[in-house]
């Protein structure tokens, strides 16, 4: 089954999404396998002008490019490093006029109007306050999934961290940023999973929560399934469903 651009710019404006929101998107590149036979550069092109029929000029849009450095023991550069989450995150983040957060495990690249509110964060607590998550909830960000799971959704660890679940826990990385002629090393917190449980995330539970009150849209786009929800619904839910369950959001029950 084929698809065109059209059919990508529909499937986002039948979500919700609109001229000046705030997008998050997570995305496989396997979805861009329905585009007709091109170069994966030429798909990724359709995919961002697409998106961007729907954002408009006002519109922003946000895409994880995890480089998990300091986890690794590697140096992060901003500029440089590649993004460890897929084919269409390394292509934005070298998009002209795209710009890249300095967090040397969960970094974002922006594009937009809104782009610049989403660098000034504190890169030392991956999921703390004024973190990159912290400003998704405080801007109302729109989440996507497109072609991934649910699960894939990393706010999630954030809700988890506010409500301090007892199945994560701080652990501290060295961490060393390459920015222009300087180099920044210190010691940052990430909020990781404990091992011996199974803390696999599934949120099953809240997407069925979030349905049954029309908080979570999910569109079609071929064989692949586009995802919706707003920040504050998702937090507010989440947060709902862990103090009725403090699991409900892991696999362990």
């Amino acid at each position: 089954m084929r698809i065109a651009s059209s059919d990508i710019t529909e499937a986002f404006e039948r979500c919700g999404v609109m001229k000046g929101s705030i997008l998050m998107l997570h995305v496989d590149a396997i979805f861009l396998s329905q585009l007709p036979i091109m170069h994966s550069n030429d798909r990724y092109q359709i995919l961002f002008k697409s998106i961007f029929e729907v954002l408009g000029k006002e519109g922003t849009l946000l895409i994880p490019t995890f480089s998990y450095s300091a986890t690794n023991n590697e140096s992060y550069n901003a500029e440089e490093t590649p993004s460890a989450v897929g084919g269409f995150s390394e292509y934005f983040r070298q998009f002209p006029n795209v710009i890249r957060s300095k967090d040397p495990i969960f970094s974002i690249a922006a594009y937009g109007k809104n782009a610049e509110d989403f660098m000034n964060i504190n890169f030392e607590d991956s999921f703390g306050l004024n973190s990159i998550f912290s400003k998704l909830l405080e801007h109302n960000v729109i989440i996507s999934t497109l072609a991934c799971s649910f699960n894939r959704v990393t706010f999630t660890h954030y809700v988890e961290r506010v409500n301090n679940v007892d199945y994560r826990y701080d652990k501290y990385f060295r961490y060393s940023i390459i920015d222009e002629d300087k180099t920044i090393t210190g010691k940052i917190k990430y909020f990781v999973r404990d091992l011996e449980r199974d803390t696999r995330t599934d949120l099953s539970l809240l997407k069925s929560r979030m349905m049954s009150k029309n908080k979570f849209m999910q569109v079609p786009i071929g064989r692949f399934l586009l995802n919706k929800v707003y920040c504050k619904d998702f937090y507010e839910e989440a947060t709902a469903l862990l103090l009725e369950n403090p699991n409900a959001l892991i696999r362990e029950q």
